[in-house]
């Protein structure tokens, strides 16, 4: 299937379905001369996840969902059941008072799928 998708700038988005990875260009079965991109969305597995400090300090098991204003970050859920707006599970924890910056890249299993 063919998806559009933005990044999400709701907290706790119910229309998620992946974390964005990349893109690269491919050429549709040579029918057309124009190039398109192919995007990769991971969402369900293990990987990463790029949180920032809304919601709290992170610890291994809290789930991830979609943050505020954030255009792509992630934050901890409020609480600890798997919702339809649920991203990932943490796989490691975040203390903010002893991290230098607002956001950070962790490991976490997927559960958008």
């Amino acid at each position: 299937p063919i998806n559009y998708v933005v990044t999400s700038s709701i907290h706790q988005d119910k229309r998620v379905f992946g974390v964005y990875w990349n893109s690269h260009q491919w050429d549709h079965d040579n029918l057309e001369a124009q190039m398109r991109y192919k995007h990769v969305i991971a969402a369900i597995g293990d990987g990463v996840v790029l949180v920032n400090k809304q919601g709290g300090n992170i610890g291994n098991g809290d789930y991830i969902t979609t943050a505020s204003g954030s255009g792509g970050y992630g934050c901890k859920q409020t609480d600890g059941i798997l919702h339809n707006y649920t991203v990932a599970k943490a796989t490691e924890a975040v203390t903010w008072s002893s991290y230098p910056s607002s956001s950070k890249l962790i490991a976490c299993t997927y559960h958008c799928g």
